[in-house]
């Protein structure tokens, strides 16, 4: 169960402060915009009526963003994580390029026969609603030397 927020007499959610540098950027960001929200929402603590939205329906607010023109010149890229950088660069080797070749030659060499025989087995298959052939044993037969038989008695020991 979640942290309750807001009044009545319970504590206040507690929250785990993050560890890197980019959760601490977000950890920052959400709670800049929080603040905002909430100062917007305390300057205009009456919704307007439909009286209001009538009379200016398209109305354009201004952001409260302030810094936002200041800003854009100065957006910095993340730094690239060191196991993203380094992943990328194997997926760029050689060695990986020719591994991913070898594996393409080698399925290419498995299809054929392996389609062949699902082609056996559907065409085998495809008759099953056919009255006549739905019963038949399509495995080859055995050809294992004859079984020694023998005669049973069965005694029923019971009655």
């Amino acid at each position: 169960m979640r942290g309750y927020e807001g009044q009545g007499g319970r504590s206040k959610r507690k929250r785990k402060k993050p560890k890197t540098l980019k959760g601490q950027a977000v950890s920052q960001e959400t709670e800049q915009a929080s603040q905002q929200f909430i100062e917007s929402m305390q300057s205009h603590p009456n919704p307007p009526n439909s009286s209001q939205l009538s009379q200016e329906p398209y109305s354009i607010r201004p952001l409260n963003n302030q810094n936002h023109e200041q800003s854009i010149g100065r957006i910095t890229p993340d730094p690239v994580d060191p196991q993203v950088e380094i992943l990328s660069q194997y997926f760029q080797n050689q060695h990986h390029e020719h591994r991913h070749i070898l594996e393409e030659q080698q399925w290419a060499d498995v299809y054929g026969p392996m389609f062949s025989s699902f082609y056996n087995c559907a065409a085998k298959t495809a008759n099953w609603g056919d009255l006549e052939t739905w019963n038949t044993d399509w495995k080859p037969t055995c050809g294992c030397i004859p079984t020694r038989q023998r005669h049973v008695v069965l005694v029923d020991i019971l009655s």
